[in-house]
């Protein structure tokens, strides 16, 4: 909710299209941990610890 009002006061977003990115915002973060969920119970922890450093790394 202070997604949305924040892009409406600050950006001059009408509040339709902010709703509507905060909820593709949201969305994604659901998305995300429901694929990584997913692959968690596929790959082992050392190798998950390791890409995850690696992403890191490449995210900095």
């Amino acid at each position: 909710m202070w997604g949305a009002s924040y892009l409406v006061g600050a950006r001059n977003i009408t509040a339709e299209t902010a709703v509507w990115w905060i909820s593709l915002y949201y969305g994604g973060i659901t998305v995300g941990r429901l694929v990584t969920g997913f692959i968690t119970l596929k790959v082992s922890n050392r190798l998950l610890i390791r890409y995850g450093q690696v992403l890191s790394v490449a995210g900095a």
